[in-house]
C-alpha cells in the first residue's frame, strides 16, 4: 500500500518501544485500554476503532469539532519569492498525552529544512521523539506540476487533438514549466497555486476514547487554503453559502476575471439547486487562475476544491465553471469500465445547466453534444479505456450520458432523470462498475433504458443527437427538485423542558433535540426525498418519503444526547456545533418560614424557592436539613431561567433554636415549651346588671369545682322573696 509507514523505530525511540510494549500487554489483558490508528491513504473515512482496530483518516481538510484528545495536524504553506517553483511547508502536530508513538511521512520530492521533536529513520519517514506534546517538520516542496488538457474547443475546431499528458512530479523547480501538456499547479514567485500533498501518519495510543486526526491547512501571509488546494499571494475573495455549502471564490490580483464574481456564484447556486445528486461538501474553494501561466487544462477539480482559468465564460456550452463544480459534487470511485462517466457527466451537465439557465440556446447545446458521434471516435468503446481516442470520455461520453438522461425522463414522465443515477453512485460504498450502472438504470427507468445505455457504453454504436422537439418533449416537465426552504425550527424535550427554541441551546444528557425542515418540490414530477441527520458523521435519524410536484411538507428529525461533549451536526447541507454539558446545580434563592417562634409539637410550613439563573437546565436532589438531619428531599428539574417552590411541614419536639438548611441557605426558628397558666373568661352583662349569657366563676366555691346556679334562685331572688314576705306580715298586722 503506497504511503504506509513501516514499523521501524529509531534508536532514539527505543525507550518508548518499551512503553508501547507495556500498552499492548495491557490491551491483551484489558481490551478497552488502547489501540493503534493510522492515516495511510486518501479516500478512506475516519473510523472509531476498538482494540487493535485501525482508524484511517482522509486528507480532506480541517474537522470542525475538536477535543483535547485529538491529534491536530496543521500544514502551513508559504511563498519563497527568491525560489520560484517552490513553496515552503511546515507540517506541525499537536499530540495529546494518550498518544505514545507517532510517525509521519513527507513527500518524496520534498527537501527537509528543519525538524523539531521528529527524527528521520532514513527512509523518508519521521518518528516523533515524544519530547513534549508537539513537533514539526519544515520542508521545501516543488509546486509546479504538469498534466492533461481538458477539452479545448479551439483545437476541436481545427481538428487537431492534443494527446493527454501524464500527471508528473518534476525533479526541479522549473522543470514542469514546459513539460507535458501544460501546468496543473504553479508557483511564479509572487503567487502560487499549489496542491496539498498526501501525508501518511500512524500512531499508537493508550486508553479511551481513540484520538482522532484533525487535518488543518493554512496559508502564511496573504492567501486562501482549501482542503486540497492553496492559493498564496494578493487576492480578493467572495464567500457565499449556497444550499448549506460555503463556497469561496478567490480572484488573484494578477487575474482578470472575465465573468462577474457574483454571476459565477449565482450560476453555481442555480446548478446546485438543479443537481439533486446527494450531499454537498461543507466547504469549497474556487480559484480564478491567472492566465499568465501556461496551464494545461482550462480547469481542474481536486476533492472539494477547484480552479478555473479566469478568462472562461459562463455563456458557453463548454462552461468550465460548471464542469468543475460537477466534479466537486462527485463522490464515487469507479472501476475501469465505468471510468468514462466521471468526465462524461461533467461535460454533459455543464452544457445542460448552462442551457437551463438561459445562457445558451438549444443549437449551441446540440452542437456541443453532437460531436460525440464524430468519426474520429468510431473505434472507441467507452467501457474500455485502452480504446479511447483523445478525450473520448469527455465528448462521446457526454453524448451517451445526455441520451441516457433524456431516455430516463421519457420513460418515467420526468420523475427519474439521470441525476438520480448519479445520486445512487454517490451513495455507493464500493466502486461503481458497469454492472452497477445497468442495474440501477433498470430499477429507475426500466430494462429498455438500461439495455440501450449498455449498448452505447460497451460497443462502438453511438446515439444520434436529439432534436429540439425531442428535447421539449423530454425536458418540458421539470424533474423533481426537492429543496429545503425557510428557517429551521428547533425543539428540545426531556425531563427539564419541552419547548421550541430560537437556536440550539446548550443541552444536558437525556435531552432530545428535534430539527424541523420545510421541504418543497420545485419540479413538476413527483419525487422521492431522503434527509439524514448526522452526528459526528454518523447517521442517527432519517426522514424519507415522496412529494408531488409543487407540494411541500415538513420533516422532523430527532436525536437524544447521552453524554457530555461537543458534537458536529449536519442536516440537508446545514451544520451546527452542539454542546452537551452536565446540568447545573439548582440555586436555593429563599427559605420562607411564616412563624419564627412556635411551641413544641406545633406544625409549621416551610416554603423553599429554587431557581436556575444559568443558560442550561439545572437538576439534582435537594434535602431539607434540620440540625444537619434530613427531614425531606426533592428531585428538581429546572429549565434555564426557571424557578419552582417546594414545601415541607415541620414539627419540633424540643425547645430551643433550630437551624433549617437547604443548599447554602439557612433559616432559624425558636421553639418554646407550651404555657401552663389557666385562663379565666368573663361574660359581658347588660346595662341593667342582668347576665346576658355564658357562665360565672363562684369565688367562694370549693376547690372541687364551679357552682352552677339554680334557675330562679340566685341571691337577688332570695332578697326579693324576703321583702315580699315582710310586706305581707305588715299587712296582716294592720
Amino acid at each position: 500500500m503506497p504511503g504506509l509507514i513501516g514499523p521501524r523505530l529509531t534508536a532514539g525511540s527505543m525507550a518508548r518501544r518499551l512503553v508501547l510494549a507495556t500498552v499492548l500487554f495491557v490491551l491483551i489483558a484489558q481490551p478497552a485500554a488502547g489501540t493503534v490508528a493510522t492515516d495511510a491513504s486518501a479516500g478512506a473515512q475516519l473510523e472509531r476503532g476498538g482494540p487493535s482496530a485501525a482508524a484511517a483518516a482522509t486528507d480532506d481538510g480541517a474537522v470542525s469539532a475538536t477535543s483535547d484528545g485529538d491529534i491536530i495536524r496543521r500544514m502551513t504553506f508559504a511563498l519563497t519569492p527568491s525560489e520560484p517553483g517552490t513553496v515552503r511547508v511546515t507540517l506541525a502536530y499537536e499530540i495529546p498525552d494518550s498518544v505514545v508513538e507517532l510517525r509521519t511521512s513527507v513527500p518524496s520530492t520534498a527537501t527537509v529544512r528543519q525538524t523539531e521533536d521528529f527524527e528521520s529513520d532514513g527512509t523518508g519517514n519521521y518518528t516523533w521523539t515524544g519530547d513534549g506534546g508537539a513537533g514539526s517538520i519544515t520542508f521545501d516542496l516543488p509546486a509546479n506540476r504538469s498534466g492533461e488538457y481538458q477539452y479545448d474547443r479551439e483545437t476541436d475546431r481545427a481538428a487537431s487533438w492534443p494527446e493527454p499528458g501524464v500527471v508528473s512530479e518534476p525533479t526541479g523547480a522549473r522543470a514542469a514549466s514546459t513539460a507535458g501538456s501544460g501546468l496543473l499547479f504553479a508557483d511564479t514567485g509572487p503567487w502560487a497555486l499549489v496542491s496539498v500533498p498526501p501525508i501518511s501518519v500512524s500512531w499508537s495510543y493508550r486508553g479511551q476514547p481513540a484520538p482522532q486526526l484533525v487535518r488543518q491547512v493554512r496559508a502564511a501571509g496573504e492567501g486562501v487554503a482549501g482542503s486540497r488546494m492553496v492559493y498564496l499571494g494578493p487576492h480578493t475573495s467572495t464567500r457565499r453559502t449556497i444550499d448549506g455549502q460555503e463556497v469561496t471564490l478567490v480572484v488573484p490580483e494578477d487575474a482578470s476575471l472575465e465573468p462577474d464574481a457574483d454571476a459565477v456564484l449565482s450560476s453555481i447556486g442555480a446548478a446546485s439547486a438543479s443537481l439533486q445528486i446527494g450531499a454537498k461538501p461543507e466547504r469549497m474553494v474556487l480559484i480564478a487562475a491567472p492566465t499568465s501561466v501556461d496551464w494545461g487544462p482550462f480547469g481542474l477539480a481536486q476533492g472539494t476544491d477547484a480552479w478555473v482559468r479566469a478568462d472562461q465564460s459562463l455563456d458557453d456550452a463548454n462552461n468550465v465553471w460548471l464542469h468543475e463544480y460537477v466534479h466537486v459534487r462527485q463522490d464515487f470511485r469507479t472501476t475501469a469500465d465505468a471510468r468514462w462517466t466521471r468526465e462524461a457527466m461533467g461535460e454533459y451537465y455543464a452544457a445542460a445547466l448552462t442551457l437551463e439557465q438561459g445562457r445558451i440556446g438549444f443549437d449551441a447545446f446540440r452542437e456541443h453534444l453532437a460531436r460525440g458521434a464524430d468519426q474520429r471516435y468510431d473505434e472507441t468503446v467507452l467501457s474500455r479505456p485502452e480504446t479511447w481516442a483523445s478525450l473520448a470520455n469527455y465528448v462521446t461520453g457526454a453524448l451517451v450520458f445526455g441520451d441516457l438522461d433524456r431516455r430516463m425522463r421519457v420513460a418515467t414522465d420526468g420523475s427519474e432523470p439521470a441525476s438520480h443515477l448519479v445520486r445512487a453512485m454517490n451513495r455507493r460504498e464500493g466502486p461503481v462498475d458497469d454492472a452497477f450502472l445497468d442495474e440501477t438504470i433498470a430499477s429507475l427507468a426500466g430494462d429498455s433504458a438500461a439495455a440501450t445505455f449498455e449498448r452505447y457504453a460497451t460497443t462502438t454504436t453511438r446515439p444520434e443527437m436529439w432534436t429540439r422537439s425531442d428535447h421539449q418533449a423530454a425536458f418540458s416537465t421539470l424533474p423533481p427538485r426537492i429543496v429545503a426552504g425557510g428557517e429551521r425550527a428547533y425543539y428540545t424535550s426531556g425531563p427539564y423542558r419541552n419547548r421550541t427554541v430560537d437556536e440550539i441551546p446548550v443541552l444536558v444528557p437525556g435531552e432530545r433535540l428535534s430539527i424541523s425542515v420545510l421541504l418543497a418540490n420545485e419540479g413538476d414530477a413527483r419525487g422521492e426525498f431522503r434527509r439524514e441527520l448526522l452526528v459526528e458523521g454518523e447517521q442517527v435519524a432519517v426522514a424519507e418519503g415522496e412529494l408531488a410536484g409543487g407540494a411541500n411538507t415538513t420533516v422532523t428529525l430527532n436525536h437524544t444526547f447521552g453524554t457530555p461533549g461537543t458534537y458536529g451536526l449536519r442536516l440537508d447541507g446545514m451544520n451546527w456545533t452542539v454542546a452537551v454539558a452536565e446540568p447545573r446545580v439548582p440555586t436555593v434563592s429563599a427559605i420562607d418560614v411564616p412563624r419564627r417562634e412556635v411551641e413544641t409539637g406545633a406544625s409549621v410550613t416551610v416554603t423553599v424557592t429554587l431557581a436556575n439563573p444559568g443558560a442550561r437546565p439545572a437538576g439534582g436532589n435537594l434535602s431539607l436539613l434540620v440540625e444537619g438531619e434530613s427531614r425531606t428531599s426533592w428531585t428538581v428539574r429546572l429549565d434555564a431561567g426557571a424557578t419552582v417552590t417546594r414545601t415541607a411541614e415541620l414539627t419540633f419536639d424540643s425547645p430551643g433554636e433550630h437551624v433549617i438548611q437547604v443548599g447554602n441557605q439557612t433559616a432559624t426558628i425558636t421553639v418554646a415549651a407550651p404555657s401552663t397558666t389557666a385562663s379565666t373568661s368573663s361574660s359581658p352583662t347588660s346595662g341593667d346588671g342582668t347576665q346576658t349569657g355564658g357562665t360565672q366563676t363562684d369565688a367562694d366555691a370549693s376547690p372541687t369545682g364551679t357552682s352552677v346556679p339554680t334557675p330562679g334562685f340566685g341571691p337577688l331572688s332570695i332578697v326579693g322573696v324576703l321583702v315580699l314576705l315582710a310586706a305581707r306580715a305588715v299587712s296582716s298586722d294592720r
